[in-house]
């Protein structure tokens, strides 16, 4: 096999082996005619879908995009490759023709390039079985199957950027053949290549040998090699970084907010930054996020995660570019507590995504009142004040009364310690829409707009000072309130109701509103 790779910035790509899929996931836009033409190269074609797929029934056919055809193994393994994972924004398009979404599993030919946006990935599996992981901002062009070589799994082409390469342990002795600017290369079982924009090729050998220019670099040494030179002696890659104790791997997050992982290592000397990815899988696949973190600092968080079994590692990058060998993966596991507002509710939708990782980073905002479910065997609470000998109890549902920022207290069953959610405990904002007056010996219904970050529940609980009467607090539009008020002759002149939910028994003040009697 041949491919050609051209990646546009400076990440990290990879390749490790897998074997074909007979399944095809449904994109929205499919229709059988359609993928009669991509699948068997002709549009009449359809009753080999209709034949592998009695499920569907008599046409003419809906597909709903996410279900599963099968197709004839052939028709998939004729593709050069196919696109196995995405996030975010991933385009393909064949030849000069239009950019369009890139699809899953389906298949992609001769002159067919794929590439990444901004903060985006995407994993191809070739048909030799190889798979290659597109960073953020990287084009691969495939340009079709070439003639074998001896002890060669395939042949790309990497005109700038970063390649990571993997073979799988059924590789042998085999090599990736992979042409640079500069120089050809066959690499060993892990590499990273990296292309400057000038065509200078730089070469790691984390895991078995590799070859540069026909200069042999034995596992754990890198070298570069400019246009029209030979490679420079084989150095030391820098030393893999050793997680620290510190971290917890077990951790809490909100539902509509996701979790914070948080990873620890030691410094390495000659450090110049850090790489760490966070993959859904144990092998690294399926890449989640990946970061850059500037030495000294020895440390990551990744904000906005959902639920989930993540992996993480981390690798050395020394002050000529180099990377080193990365860590051992380190496995963390966050569940996610249930948010119920004051006063019941319906919880905010669940996240799917972290985003930017850049992004500035906000605990969630609730409001007093809110219920916190902890997963199943967890409990949780507020924490105790600082230098307090309380002891507050925790529980499988938490409700939240103290204002502020801080972390939640979550023990397991065994009462160890989990990494607890951070959140931001505020009352809501509420404002009288028009003058906010009330005739003295007299009264008014009062529309009230109420500024939250949770929604509230249809009817409120108004509280007043004495001379001050006040009727239920009714919904009357999406943030807006009203409230029927009557004041005494001997009322005072300034008068601060407070708006409150139930929660059992105890009402706890969410909002205050100040009016004045004339």
């Amino acid at each position: 096999m041949r491919a050609a790779v051209a990646a546009t910035i400076l990440l990290a790509t990879g390749v490790v082996h897998a074997q074909p899929t007979e399944g095809y996931v449904v994109q929205s836009g499919d229709t059988c005619r359609k993928l009669a033409q991509e699948l068997y190269g002709d549009r009449s074609r359809v009753d080999l879908i209709h034949a592998h797929n009695p499920q569907l029934g008599p046409g003419p056919h809906r597909l709903r995009p996410g279900s599963t055809l099968q197709v004839l193994p052939d028709a998939l393994r004729r593709a050069e490759a196919t696109v196995v994972h995405k996030r975010q924004e991933v385009q393909a398009r064949r030849g000069d023709e239009p950019w369009v979404d890139a699809r899953v599993h389906a298949p992609l030919g001769t002159g067919h390039q794929v590439a990444t946006g901004q903060g985006a990935s995407a994993e191809l599996a070739f048909r030799d079985g190889s798979r290659l992981q597109m960073r953020s901002r990287s084009l691969v062009i495939l340009v079709g199957s070439g003639r074998a070589q001896r002890q060669t799994l395939g042949e790309a082409r990497l005109e700038r950027g970063v390649l990571r390469s993997r073979l799988a342990e059924l590789a042998g002795d085999e090599r990736l053949a992979l042409a640079t600017p500069s120089a050809d290369t066959r690499l060993g079982r892990e590499s990273v290549v990296r292309v400057a924009d000038d065509g200078e090729a730089m070469v790691a050998a984390l895991s078995g040998d590799s070859e540069v220019g026909g200069v042999r670099v034995p596992e754990g040494m890198g070298t570069r090699v400019r246009r029209g030179e030979r490679p420079t002696r084989p150095r030391p890659l820098p030393q893999a970084p050793r997680w620290s104790i510190e971290a917890r791997p077990r951790v809490i997050g909100l539902g509509g907010s996701g979790a914070s992982l948080s990873g620890h290592w030691e410094p390495v000397e000659g450090a110049r930054r850090y790489r760490v990815e966070i993959a859904t899988r144990p092998d690294g696949r399926d890449l989640f996020a990946a970061l850059e973190i500037p030495a000294p600092t020895a440390s990551f968080t990744l904000h906005r995660v959902p639920a989930g079994v993540y992996y993480a590692r981390v690798a050395t990058i020394d002050g000529e570019g180099f990377e080193g060998r990365p860590s051992p993966r380190r496995a963390f596991t966050v569940r996610s507590a249930r948010v119920i507002p004051p006063g019941g509710g319906d919880p905010p939708p669940d996240v799917h995504d972290p985003g930017d990782p850049s992004r500035p980073w906000t605990p969630p905002r609730l409001l007093p009142g809110t219920l916190v479910v902890a997963p199943y065997g967890v409990r949780c609470g507020e924490p105790a004040l600082e230098g307090s000998t309380e002891s507050l109890e925790l529980g499988g549902i938490a409700t939240l009364r103290r204002l502020g920022r801080y972390r939640l207290r979550c023990l397991d069953r065994g009462d160890r310690p989990l990494m607890g959610p951070e959140v931001v405990v505020m009352r809501a904002r509420a404002t009288v829409i028009g003058r906010p007056t009330v005739p003295r010996g007299g009264g008014r219904r009062l529309t009230i707009r109420v500024r939250s970050p949770l929604r509230l529940p249809d009817r409120l609980i108004a509280s007043a000072p004495e001379g001050v009467a006040v009727g239920a607090v009714r919904r009357v539009g999406r943030g807006r309130f009203a409230l029927e008020v009557g004041v005494a002759a001997g009322a005072p002149r300034d008068i601060r109701i407070t708006l409150q939910v139930a929660a059992g028994a105890e009402r706890i003040d969410i909002a205050h509103l100040t009016l004045r009697s004339e």
